[in-house]
């Protein structure tokens, strides 16, 4: 409806100018209380729309309403529909007589578009969940995909179009785009659809909001969301907690991020531990360190960035070299921040000649005087520990698939739950810390509180959703 108005206002006005309302609406209210994000949770809320949807109705017809348009034969007709609110009858009616062209409801200059169906079959709510996309599944359908030029946006315009930021990510470095990525919050039990735009040649100049991002400083590898900030050093683990949303990894120097700043800092003293998630390989009950922790070590340690930005960081680390006295392994670990979350996606491959399986453990940190969890019917470890008189209170956190779960073991520094995976297959974990200072006041966790959060999230991130594309 709001549409067919400014259609016809271009008409009828002669000079035709957007409604203060909906250039507040869409430019201007993301920035209202941008420290709650409060403007930007009304533009996305159904409630929030239709408020300005409203306003920008009747503002509209207002103006209709003082033009020459309401000499012609059909408005009566139209303006009895409008008042009695059949406004799918007064859109016909202005579509079929007033008109001059039917308006085509497309986005932008894009040549074709298909549909991304998404279906969350579970009685989740997934806020801001990752989505994941194959770029070899989306071509078995849309064989002429253009990943270099394409958009996409919510089905139905809500004023304005609702573009989701997105992003193409290369894995293996042959400079052609692997998967395709964004963040979207589905409802229980639905199924909503999304349009992709594409072209299928040239490239699209849309431009997204960074909000991941990944640096690799003399080997120190890291990787962040606006949320949270991992490193990978010599195989061991650490995190960033933040007070403040944003990225800072191109602005952290050692060693002032061990100290508190308005942003955060690094919260996890790592010491002679494992840290949050640094790996250990077990044959039987003896374990062998995925980790240099000498320069008599041997292991072969390689770096990479894959991708940082604007939804999905993304970098790898590669060990080689890694041997016991029985045998010799390679460990692959490819971890990624997403936008809006706190967690790290940690997916591993060890490979091994002889072995058809391999336990492993993604060690966790002994925090001093803490209190830890573990459930293996839900895949989760957590615990909750202060860990000094400057840091304080912090907490640590594992997802895991239940069905890998095979045991549990510690040693002076570490907490290891074992997981058994096939050899030279990826399989997926979970890591996240947590900070009290970090938490938005008056949140004050306890160990239960927290190791709650941290299984709710584990099955929200395992929860299967059910994807897939067609033409319309």
């Amino acid at each position: 409806l709001i549409d067919v108005f400014k259609e016809l206002l271009q008409d009828y006005e002669g000079n035709f100018t957007i409604d203060p309302v909906e250039d507040y609406f869409k430019s201007k209210l993301i920035h209202y209380r941008e420290d709650f994000h409060l403007g930007e949770k009304i533009r996305k809320s159904p409630e929030g729309t239709r408020y300005y949807q409203d306003i920008l109705r009747e503002r509209y017809w207002h103006r209709l309403n003082n033009t020459s348009i309401v000499q012609t034969v059909y408005f009566n007709e139209i303006k009895s529909a409008y008042e009695k609110g059949n406004f799918k009858i007064a859109v016909k009616l202005i579509e079929n007589h007033l008109l001059k062209k039917p308006l085509r409801y497309w986005f932008g200059e894009f040549e074709k578009r298909f549909v991304v169906e998404i279906c969350n079959p579970t009685d989740r709510y997934l806020e801001n969940h990752p989505i994941v996309l194959g770029l070899s599944e989306i071509n078995k359908e849309i064989s002429d995909f253009n990943p270099n030029n394409y958009v996409l946006v919510e089905e139905h315009p809500r004023i304005d179009y609702r573009i989701i930021p997105s992003q193409t990510d290369d894995l293996n470095g042959d400079n052609l785009p692997d998967e395709l990525v964004f963040v979207y919050s589905l409802k229980p039990s639905s199924k909503l659809k999304l349009y992709c735009y594409y072209s299928t040649t040239g490239t699209s100049s849309f431009k997204f909001p960074a909000k991941t991002d990944a640096t690799n400083p003399q080997g120190n590898i890291r990787w962040e969301s606006n949320w949270c900030a991992y490193r990978m050093y010599n195989g061991k683990m650490d995190y960033f907690s933040k007070r403040l949303e944003g990225l800072k990894l191109k602005t952290l120097k050692d060693p002032d991020y061990h100290y508190p700043a308005d942003w955060g800092m690094d919260v996890l003293i790592v010491g002679n531990s494992s840290g949050i998630g640094g790996i250990t390989i077990w044959e039987d009950d003896t374990p062998v360190p995925v980790m240099s922790t000498s320069d008599k070590d041997l292991i072969k340690i390689e770096n990479k960035i894959l991708s940082k930005g604007p939804v999905r960081s993304l970098v790898q680390v590669s060990f080689t070299d890694v041997k016991s006295k029985n045998r010799q392994y390679s460990v692959s670990l490819i971890m990624s921040a997403f936008a809006e979350h706190q967690f790290s996606k940690q997916d591993i491959i060890i490979d091994a000649v002889g072995v058809d399986s391999i336990v492993y453990s993604p060690g966790m940190e002994k925090l001093p005087h803490d209190e830890w969890h573990i459930n293996t019917d839900s895949g989760m470890f957590a615990s909750w520990g202060f860990m000094n008189q400057e840091i304080k209170d912090i907490g640590l956190g594992l997802m895991f698939s239940p069905e890998e779960f095979t045991g549990y073991s510690e040693n002076n520094f570490d907490r290891f739950v074992k997981l058994k995976i096939p050899t030279r297959k990826k399989c997926t974990h979970y890591i996240i810390g947590g900070w009290r200072k970090g938490f938005a006041s008056p949140t004050a966790p306890t160990s239960a509180d927290w190791a709650e959060e941290v299984k709710e999230l584990g099955l929200q991130l395992r929860t299967v959703i059910k994807v897939r594309f067609y033409l319309e």
